[in-house]
């Protein structure tokens, strides 16, 4: 086996759900549905190394009684928007640049459920398998 056969992808897919728990789609304008889709990159990229620093320094700063104050989260949302290559089946508005729509996305308390499940996504190894080598 060739050590680049286990490198971890740089995306993965994660489907996201509604408040409800239920799998989000998209009406496409053709009669059928799309899902909505985050495309993450992984814990193995430099986007997404920069994510998991500023979540280990955030638990420490709550650890110190410190909490996070409200440029951390600006900054979170900001790595967060970062670690996310597109989100399918999400329209961005018109005139606005899709990484600062994302940003919005994840500083927005009411969307907080969305960026829980980006976060856990995102961190988790399991979740960006290694591309299948031909057989």
């Amino acid at each position: 086996m060739k050590l680049k056969e286990l490198e971890a992808a740089e995306t993965g897919r994660l489907h996201l759900r509604g408040v409800d728990g239920k799998l989000l789609y998209h009406a496409n304008g053709v009669g059928a549905e799309t899902a909505v889709v985050a495309v993450l990159y992984g814990p193995g990229t430099p986007q997404g190394e920069r994510l998991a620093a500023d979540i280990s320094r955030s638990v420490l700063r709550e650890m110190g009684a410190r909490g996070l104050v409200e440029d951390d989260q600006d900054r979170h949302a900001e790595l967060l928007a970062g670690a996310t290559l597109v989100i399918e089946g999400l329209e961005v508005p018109e005139g606005v640049a899709p990484k600062d729509f994302y940003k919005a996305v994840y500083a927005n308390p009411r969307l907080g459920y969305l960026r829980h499940q980006v976060e856990q996504f995102q961190a988790s190894w399991v979740n960006f398998p290694p591309a299948s080598s031909p057989s």
